[in-house]
C-alpha cells in the first residue's frame, strides 16, 4: 500500500493521473513544506523517503535512480504557424530533431519514443 504519493504539477498527465486513480478530479498534490511540485522536487521526495510514489516522467527517474512504472504515453506537439514551418530557425530545429545525436540523447534520457515525431498532426487553414 503507498502512503504518501505526489502529483509533479496541477493539471499535468501525472496529476490527472493520480486523480483518475483515486476515482476524483485532478487535485494538486502536496508534501509539507514544498508547495506544487515539479518533476524535480517530486523524484527528491521519493529518493529521500519524503513519499513512497510520485508522478513524473522516466527521465527523472532515471537520474534519481528510482524504479519506474510507466502508466500512459503522453504526446507533446509543437503548434507554430505555417509560414514560421519555412523559416530558417525552425528549419534548424527540425533538422537537428532528425539527426542521430538527437535520437541517441532520446535514448539516453529515456521514456521517449521518436517514431512519429516530425509527423505533421494539423494543417489548418
Amino acid at each position: 500500500m503507498v502512503g504518501e504519493v505526489v502529483a509533479a504539477e496541477l493539471g499535468g498527465a501525472g496529476d490527472k493521473g493520480f486523480a483518475a486513480a483515486e476515482g476524483e478530479e485532478p487535485l494538486e498534490r502536496r508534501l509539507e513544506g514544498v508547495a506544487a511540485p515539479e518533476q524535480e522536487v517530486v523524484a527528491l521526495a521519493v529518493a529521500e523517503a519524503k513519499a513512497d510514489a510520485g508522478f513524473a516522467v522516466e527521465t527523472v527517474a532515471r537520474q534519481h535512480r528510482l524504479d519506474f512504472l510507466p502508466l500512459f504515453r503522453e504526446r507533446y506537439d509543437l503548434l507554430l504557424w505555417r509560414r514560421d514551418a519555412f523559416e530558417p530557425p525552425l528549419q534548424k530545429l527540425l533538422a537537428f530533431c532528425r539527426t542521430d545525436a538527437f535520437a541517441t540523447r532520446a535514448a539516453e534520457l529515456g521514456g521517449y519514443d521518436l517514431t512519429d515525431h516530425g509527423q505533421v498532426r494539423y494543417n489548418g487553414p
